[in-house]
């Protein structure tokens, strides 16, 4: 099994948060994913765009993201990681950190 996430399995997560952005009609959230998605070739470039808008998006936007949101963003960011797109400053989120920030009464 290839562990390293082709566009095909990047752009179907990035779908399922596109429905779920235009279910909710979270217009700021679904312009940033629109900022760096569709993915056409799975460039370095295009990773490191869909990486760098998701990330601003949980960082100056968190407030609307609701938590299935929060586990696809999650899931992506861990894709992208695997592919190479995470430097060592700035290490992936997961799951756990994805539901210690975004579930109600979990915050610290």
């Amino acid at each position: 099994m290839n562990s390293t996430p082709g566009p095909e399995e990047l752009n179907a997560l990035c779908t399922q948060l596109f429905d779920s952005f235009c279910e909710h009609r979270s217009v700021l959230p679904l312009a940033y994913l629109m900022h760096a998605w569709p993915l056409v070739e799975g460039s370095e470039h295009g990773l490191r765009t869909l990486r760098q808008s998701l990330l601003d998006l949980d960082r100056w936007h968190a407030a609307e993201i609701d938590a299935t949101e929060c586990l696809l963003i999650s899931q992506i960011l861990s894709r992208l990681a695997i592919a190479g797109q995470v430097t060592a400053d700035e290490p992936e989120r997961g799951v756990a950190w994805a539901l210690e920030t975004y579930l109600p009464g979990t915050r610290h």
